[in-house]
């Protein structure tokens, strides 16, 4: 019985529980690119954002769906994660594993048509090591257009009107957790 004993307490090693880090991820929408910004650019109604562990499984799933700019989640503490977030799509993206990322797709409507807000999103890497506050910096999944005149050449009185401006071969669709290609003609 003594034997049996001793095997039993050299298996039977006491191993702490992992500690859970309390982390705290704050949004921070495109900034503008140009002097004036246009209308909504920087409104956000809705925020995906998936948690994956070094080996590209979901942790975590938030959507946030009130126009709230921060959320919290407990992680596991001294791991590193993956965080993907994408904003006003309309609706929650989920993924079980980082390679289904790289399915997803957002069908790119007109620009007068972003009620909604502009398509955003970002991926960043975070070591979580304690209870932190992290923040993501959203991009726009789509370009910004401006036309601008040089009038240095011309008299203060001249007066110029755009009447009309054509954009052609935008894209429809938009993989915002991919490196931008051109799929096909379309």
């Amino acid at each position: 019985m003594a034997g049996y004993l001793a095997v039993l307490s050299s298996c039977c090693e006491y191993r702490p529980v992992a500690e859970q880090a309390h982390v705290t991820v704050i949004f921070q929408d495109a900034a503008p690119t140009v002097r004036s910004i246009g209308p909504d650019e920087d409104k956000i109604t809705d925020i995906s954002l998936l948690i994956f562990d070094e080996s590209g499984d979901a942790e975590d799933c938030l959507w946030l769906h009130n126009g709230s700019r921060s959320c919290t989640t407990d992680l596991l503490a001294n791991k590193r994660y993956i965080f993907c977030a994408c904003a006003n799509f309309g609706y929650q993206v989920y993924a079980d594993h980082m390679e289904e990322l790289q399915e997803i797709s957002f069908h790119m409507a007109y620009p007068d048509e972003y009620r909604e807000g502009i398509p955003m999103a970002a991926v960043e890497e975070f070591f979580i090591n304690e209870d932190c506050t992290i923040e993501m910096s959203l991009q726009r999944l789509m370009a910004k257009i401006s036309i601008r005149m040089d009038r240095s050449r011309l008299d203060d009185d001249v007066e110029m009107n755009v009447r009309s401006a054509r954009i052609g071969n935008c894209p429809r669709y938009v993989r915002p957790f991919i490196e931008s290609s051109i799929d096909n003609e379309d």
